[in-house]
């Protein structure tokens, strides 16, 4: 199937001496190989990657790898062919732009578990303008085994809030093949840029949702009552976000692991602002399993009820 950024062979310079490495597809139609030709010291290790075209549905890509020495003395050529998947993969991931405080944040939800050959994944964020790899300190593992869950690009790493991202998420099987690869631009603090959402396991239904607006002294205190019943073995914790649309200082995200309770939000804003709140049953793999969003204005009303 049509990738790019797929990786194709390891090669190690053997020669005693700079040698020229070319990768080539022997059918150019069927796509090219990345970054070659390229100089190659002696014992250096180089990983070739390629993109197949988006016609190629089926059968093999075969492809010559030469080694020459710069001088043309010593030369080696090998022939291989490797396989094209007969249909596209059956990948969820979605891009969660949790920028607060001018500080670009992303969650990236996923789940690989109908990806056949799936060993791991690892994620890729590029801020734009500053033209680096953000996401490797950041992540749990690199790559991470799991089959389903989310990576969160942390706080203070990577840019500011409209700062545009690459965001390219990549799977591997066993041999460390790509056998999945998308990349999204995102402008962090706008619209999130979307994707399909990972199905969430059944951990938990939201029965209710109660804010109390309590205003003092122009100031917002809210208290953000919660009910989640038909929790199971697969339910974490009650996720309440609070985003002040006009005052973004006052955004927070809390966490709860009881199934009733009350989230408060002290310094909320100020009267007049308009805020939304969220509020997610997280399972045991870091995605949503239920969720309820309410819009409101800070001092319009001392009670705000769903449903």
């Amino acid at each position: 199937m049509g990738l790019s950024g797929q990786r194709l062979a390891t090669i190690t310079n053997g020669f005693h001496s700079r040698a020229t490495l070319r990768v080539t597809f022997d059918d150019e139609a069927q796509g090219y190989v990345e970054n070659t030709p390229l100089e190659v010291e002696p014992g250096e290790v180089v990983e070739i990657q390629c993109s197949v075209d988006d016609a190629a549905t089926s059968g093999t890509v075969s492809f010559t790898i030469s080694l020459a020495t710069i001088d043309q003395s010593t030369r080696a050529e090998l022939q291989r062919s490797v396989p094209v998947s007969e249909s596209s993969p059956e990948f969820w991931w979605t891009i969660v732009d949790r920028t607060k405080n001018s500080v670009a944040k992303y969650t990236i939800q996923y789940d690989a578990r109908g990806l056949a050959g799936f060993d791991s994944l690892d994620i890729e964020f590029v801020n734009q303008e500053l033209d680096y790899d953000s996401a490797n300190p950041t992540l749990p593992s690199s790559p991470t085994t799991d089959e389903r869950g989310s990576l969160t690009l942390r706080d203070g790493i990577g840019g500011a809030e409209n700062t545009e991202y690459a965001i390219t998420i990549r799977a591997y099987d066993a041999s460390g093949a790509v056998i999945f690869a998308e990349t999204r631009m995102d402008v962090a603090g706008v619209d999130d840029s979307g994707g399909s959402s990972p199905p969430a396991l059944n951990a938990g239904t939201i029965d209710s949702v109660t804010v109390r607006d309590e205003l003092e002294h122009n100031s917002g205190w809210l208290y953000i009552d919660y009910d989640v019943s038909e929790t199971n073995d697969h339910y974490q914790y009650v996720e309440v976000e609070y985003e002040n649309l006009t005052n973004d200082w006052a955004s927070k995200v809390s966490t709860k692991q009881s199934e009733s309770g009350t989230i408060d939000v002290d310094l909320g804003g100020q009267e007049g602002n308009d805020v939304v709140i969220t509020v997610r049953v997280i399972d045991t793999t870091g995605l949503t399993a239920d969720s309820v969003r309410l819009e409101h204005t800070i001092g319009q009303a001392d009670v705000l009820a769903w449903p």
